[in-house]
């Protein structure tokens, strides 16, 4: 944006926009595909990435030694050594001659500067621009003079082709000063055995889809690394990673021993690791079917969701038991339940396996919310009837300790509630990032309002029936951004920043809702 600026000033101190309209029109073209989509989300996910996740990978602080180092330092090894020296001569030249080259390469490197999430393909941009004003240095040489720097320049090239793509030659390994001259990432002639799980997977599984929980989070042994060869191989398989709460509907599960991972990315994979290697209610609900060695000298094992059948308590009084868990587990995310009911429907042979037929939940009024957050907001909803269908707990689990722990679900129903808009509204003013929201039924649509710092986002939402793995989907008009109004073409871009029903469709569980209708104060799920 700077260069842009300085370039399109003399235009515009000249009145003369025809060629500054035209170059602004093909910048819009080019960038609307490629960002309109998500400008609207853009700003917080920059701030997430840039400060929030950073602290969490032990990126340094902004305002230290380290952080302003961070860039200079990875500079050496992305534009070579002699190249970086010339940069430095030319920036004098440039600041002469082109002034805007020095703006486009040093404002955008000060900003990520400040930015605490320090990654080298952020700078990457910069390249181009940064070799322009290292040529800068060698075009105020003799021509002889010239022609041989830029020899030189290109045999320092190849040696650091060579240090980062095979570890070899003089650059390898090299850092004076503590400055990494190439960053060496030779070919790994290592086999890491993640075809040998899948194939595995693919025939205990007999080729139908499922789901695989990879636990660690290494480099080699991932589950980006299983996500590849599984597309690479065309296997209908979905992946996830360590769980927080419950492995539900994980069908398979791929651990590993020792290390789990960066200390910022692993917490969940160490504590899934430590729970299967203590917990032996677990490991039964998941045998293993594979263990495998790995390069690093660890073990990888395979285990799949078949929890054996119990033989020591009767039907009845594990009916008795799982009725009782289930309340338990309501209670974390239950509260204040008036007429609160849990009915089972199920059969003594898939019961003793776990498997219960329908789960059917019914309250006059209740507040839900995810209770055990400390300052987790809670929604108080009226007339509630949800059915859980296909529900698998751990059997051996409710037989010993009488804790339900469920393991897969093949449908979450709601068929009954209702939300007063009083309700509602409590509900978003207690949340951190919905408290400037503001919603208004009207008859068969809501009225909302999203106070967003700068200008305020207006709009008329309304419930349609589901589609593309959605339970509802939302119909959104009449956007406005500051009292501007919105064409309908652009409001799927606004709609896609705020619309929680996209994430509905990623979730693991089957999810439908009987028909909504909006009224005036109230909004009621119920069959027709």
């Amino acid at each position: 944006l700077p260069p842009a600026l300085m370039l399109a000033w003399p235009a515009l101190r000249r009145r003369r926009p025809g060629a500054l309209l035209a170059a602004a029109a093909v910048t819009l073209a080019l960038c609307l595909p490629w960002y309109g989509l998500r400008a609207f989300g853009l700003p917080a996910q920059i701030l997430s990435r840039s400060f929030r996740q950073a602290a969490e990978q032990g990126s340094p602080p902004v305002w230290t030694p380290a952080g302003f180092l961070a860039y200079p330092r990875s500079f050496v090894s992305q534009l070579g050594a002699l190249a970086v020296l010339l940069f430095l001569g030319g920036l004098y030249r440039a600041a002469r001659r082109h002034p805007f080259l020095l703006v486009a390469c040093l404002v955008p490197f000060g900003v990520l500067l400040v930015i605490q999430n320090k990654n080298p393909r952020y700078t990457l941009p910069l390249l181009p621009v940064a070799s322009v004003i290292a040529a800068e240095a060698v075009a105020a040489l003799a021509p002889r003079a010239g022609q041989a720097l830029a020899a030189l320049v290109l045999v320092t090239g190849g040696l650091q082709v060579a240090a980062t793509t095979f570890g070899a030659g003089p650059l390898a390994g090299r850092a004076p000063f503590g400055i990494e001259l190439a960053h060496a990432d030779p070919p790994a002639p290592a086999a890491w055995p993640q075809r040998a799980l899948l194939a595995r997977i693919a025939a205990d599984s007999g080729g139908r889809p499922v789901t695989v929980g990879v636990i660690p989070n290494c480099a080699e042994f991932s589950v980006s690394n299983f996500r590849y060869y599984a597309a690479r191989d065309g296997l209908p398989l979905r992946f996830g990673r360590a769980w927080s709460d419950y492995p539900l509907n994980v069908d398979y599960v791929v651990l590993k021993t020792g290390d789990q991972g960066p200390a910022f990315a692993s917490e969940k994979a160490r504590r899934v690791t430590e729970q299967f290697a203590a917990d032996p209610l677990l490991t039964a609900a998941f045998p293993a079917i594979g263990r495998y060695p790995l390069p690093d000298g660890s073990l990888a094992t395979l285990r799949v969701r078949r929890p054996a059948p119990v033989t020591q308590i009767g039907p009845a009084a594990l009916a008795g038991r799982i009725q009782a868990g289930a309340a338990a587990l309501l209670a974390e995310f239950v509260a204040d339940g008036r007429e609160l009911r849990v009915g089972l429907d199920w059969d003594a042979a898939g019961l003793a396996r776990g498997w219960i037929r329908r789960v059917t939940v019914s309250a006059a009024s209740a507040r839900v919310g995810e209770l055990r957050r400390p300052g987790a907001p809670t929604l108080r909803l009226e007339d509630v009837r949800v059915v859980l269908e296909g529900l698998t707990v751990n059997p051996a689990r409710v037989a010993a300790t009488g804790r339900l722990e469920p393991l897969a679900l093949e449908r979450f129903r709601i068929e009954r509630l209702t939300l007063s808009q009083g309700d509602l509204q409590a509900f978003l003013a207690a949340g951190r990032r919905t408290r400037r929201v503001r919603v208004r039924f009207l008859p068969g649509q809501a009225e909302v309002r999203m106070g967003a710092p700068g200008s305020a986002v207006d709009a008329r939402v309304s419930l349609g029936p589901g589609r593309d793995g959605r339970p509802v989907v939302l119909d959104v008009h009449a956007v406005r951004i500051g009292g501007v109004p919105v064409p309908d073409l652009l409001t799927g871009w606004i709609e896609r920043a705020w619309d929680p029903t996209l994430r509905w469709a990623a979730l693991p569980v089957a999810v439908d809702v009987a028909p909504v209708r909006i009224g005036p104060g109230r909004l009621e799920v119920a069959a027709p």
